[in-house]
């Protein structure tokens, strides 16, 4: 039956023709890589410097186009995290501030940036890089941080002599409680 439609050849040959089209031209591809810690959005920028600078030095009727930039995820995903940091930090402040006290408010958001600054600054010494991963990881602690910002408010906020070593002890098991359900779930 498919030898009705098409012609079928039983043989292997290494002197295989591949045509690349682009835009419908005929044309060469050459995929770029980082290597090693090269830094992603570093190198596709540098890619993208070197074809504007070959482009004009190119003949008449030749071109040079950089496509399917994958760094382009990255900083999508880097506009996420930060976009939602800020987002998750208003909200907190706001909640805590109109239902708590703002001083408290205050007190309890400033923890969301230090436990993030504290994350990337340990992310060297464990020799982790800023990739998709880690990014999405970083997302979902986000989410868990300003939870976590707005329990320990909650209960900073209590009338107890002993508020702060309760809070401090209930935000302690209730963040373990989040890391294994995260971790483990």
């Amino acid at each position: 039956r498919l030898g009705e439609i098409s012609t079928i050849k039983d043989d292997f040959s290494i002197d295989y023709d591949l045509e690349f089209l682009f835009n419908s031209k005929k044309s060469n591809l050459i995929t770029v890589y980082r290597v090693g810690k090269q830094n992603a959005i570093e190198i596709a920028n540098q890619v993208k410097d070197y074809v504007k600078v070959k482009q004009e030095r190119l003949p008449e009727g030749i071109s040079i186009t950089a496509f399917d930039d994958e760094s382009r995820l990255l900083v999508g995903r880097i506009e996420t995290m930060s976009k939602n940091a800020y987002q998750g930090l208003f909200l907190v402040v706001l909640v805590l501030a109109i239902f708590l006290k703002p001083k408290l408010a205050f007190w309890v958001s400033l923890g969301i940036p230090i436990s993030f600054m504290g994350g990337f600054w340990f992310m060297p010494a464990l020799d982790l890089s800023i990739n998709m991963l880690s990014l999405f990881t970083f997302i979902l602690v986000l989410g868990i941080v300003v939870d976590d910002a707005v329990v320990v408010g909650e209960r900073s906020g209590c009338k107890s002599s002993n508020a702060g070593f309760n809070s401090c002890v209930f935000c302690s098991i209730n963040h373990n409680g989040n890391f294994f359900t995260h971790a483990c779930g």
